[in-house]
């Protein structure tokens, strides 16, 4: 596991996909903590590169894209071109389904009643240029006042990293079995 940084220094969204390629990584997770305007909101997302079908995953990756770090307007006709021939996105599914369920059942163990939001396509443009399977995992609200709590406990931080861990564990063991079956 490498990070794309150490500390709460500022990284733009394309220096981080540069970082993975860079180093050949297997799989790209990218960790955000989520908000929104409704404070009722709670749960967990896991998106992949594509395009958004549900208006609210097109309004998360908007305003990702709009932190000033995604790019030029110009960019976009590459972003959809890239989006149109990803070879990764059959992989990248499987990926953002073993981390969001493994997320859903290990963190409802210790925390009970979680919100499962599902998996998501949207047009994150930290995921466009992946040379690799490439995720962006919401892990939770900082704009709900019990989830925003939960955040400030390292217990939790650590537990939704050990979830994250192990669906993509489980991830890499279904991929090998699928190609052992194929030798």
């Amino acid at each position: 596991v490498l990070l794309t940084r150490q500390d709460d220094s500022t990284l733009t969204l394309q220096k981080r996909t540069e970082f993975a390629n860079g180093v050949d990584a297997d799989v790209f997770i990218s960790i955000h903590i989520n908000s929104a305007r409704n404070r009722k909101l709670r749960g967990f997302e896991t998106y992949y590169l594509d395009m958004a079908i549900d208006p609210v995953a097109a309004e998360t990756a908007a305003r990702e894209n709009a932190s000033g770090e995604a790019g030029s307007m110009g960019d976009l006709g590459e972003m959809l071109e890239t989006i149109m021939k990803n070879e990764f996105q059959g992989a990248s599914s499987e990926l953002a389904s073993s981390i969001q369920d493994s997320l859903v059942m290990h963190v409802a163990k210790s925390y009970g009643n979680v919100h499962d939001l599902g998996v998501k396509t949207a047009p994150f443009f930290v995921l466009v240029g992946a040379g690799m399977p490439a995720v962006l995992v919401e892990t939770s609200f900082v704009s709900n006042e019990e989830e925003e709590a939960w955040l400030k406990s390292a217990s939790y931080r650590s537990e939704l990293a050990e979830a994250i861990e192990i669906g993509l564990q489980s991830y890499i063991d279904k991929r090998r079995v699928a190609t052992d079956s194929y030798r």
